[in-house]
């Protein structure tokens, strides 16, 4: 199995370093502003992380981060490590997945929410393989087949789900400890090919964000670091008898407030470039591809950048 691997260029650790030393900022203050450890930004600058012998992989707001304490253009560390722009920074974040599978699901939460979570609950595509049990990044792996519960039907019944999460979260409370938890829903389009409602997924995630809160408070007495639902556009392609895929794709642009994609290749893009890339995937018949390609960055910078 082949798979895409993004890692840190020698350039941008020198890139780092010489700027950090053009200001005269010390290691600590600069890895203080960037919220990280002065060690991990030692790894980053010089390329290696001791550890595992492999260079770090920095999170997208890490780079914002160091961007702005050390005055260097964004797009440049970002393009560096193959992301195309920072995600808008909150919480629920839609995935959107146009590489085709089995998808390395963990390593792209990583590489968005890295800084802010350290262990996820984790809802997998029952089609892709179960991750390792070895992943201590993984703090719970949840089996919901479809033709069990919380889907032992073709209906979607959002309130089953919400008490198979609220189960969930139950079991994961006493493993958690003090650990910054994060939430991932991966199956989202693979529920929504097996029910006669897909629909009503979509719906679902304008109550999502308060029942997962709300579930979270109540087990583990603290909110999620982050809440990430994961959707295929094959997927979202083969429900058009059933749906407007291009309807279902900017209901999902409206829904959630980060944006990230994985495109065909594999590699993770986020924000305005993300939605662009996204709707341009979604191009209804009739359209040129120009008209289209006009529209999709135009519409993309709004729908990311409207207010919260």
């Amino acid at each position: 199995m082949k798979q895409t691997v993004v890692v840190i260029q020698d350039s941008i650790g020198e890139r780092i370093r010489a700027r950090r030393e053009q200001l005269g900022l010390s290691m600590r203050a600069v890895a203080r502003a960037a919220g990280v450890s002065p060690s991990y930004l030692g790894s980053i600058e010089s390329g290696r992380n001791p550890a595992t012998g492999r260079a770090p992989l920095p999170s997208v707001r890490v780079l914002v981060r160091l961007a702005d304490a050390l005055e260097l253009e964004l797009d440049g560390l970002l393009a560096a490590v193959g992301v195309g722009a920072p995600p808008a920074g909150a919480a629920h974040t839609l995935l959107y997945v146009m590489a085709p599978r089995p998808l390395n699901v963990v390593e792209h939460l990583v590489r968005l929410h890295g800084d802010t979570t350290e262990r996820w609950i984790l809802i997998p595509d029952p089609r892709e393989p179960a991750p390792s049990a070895a992943d201590d990044r993984v703090l719970l792996r949840c089996s919901w087949p479809v033709g069990a519960d919380p889907y032992p039907d073709r209906m979607l019944d959002p309130q089953r789900v919400v008490n198979a999460l609220d189960r969930e979260l139950r079991a994961a409370a006493a493993r958690a400890g003090s650990a910054r938890v994060g939430l991932a829903i991966a199956d989202c389009s693979a529920v929504m090919r097996w029910v006669t409602n897909p629909e009503t997924e979509i719906a679902f995630e304008s109550r999502w964000v308060e029942d997962v809160e709300r579930g979270f408070a109540a087990t583990l007495g603290r909110s999620p670091t982050a809440n990430v639902c994961v959707y295929h556009h094959d997927d979202i392609e083969a429900l058009a008898l059933q749906v407007d895929p291009l309807g279902i794709g900017l209901a999902l642009l409206r829904a959630h407030t980060t944006i990230a994609v994985v495109d065909r290749t594999g590699r993770l893009r986020a924000g305005a470039p993300a939605a662009e890339l996204m709707l341009t995937a979604l191009k209804p018949a009739g359209v040129s591809t120009e008209t289209w390609a006009d529209l999709c960055a135009a519409a993309s910078v709004g729908l990311v950048a409207r207010p919260a």
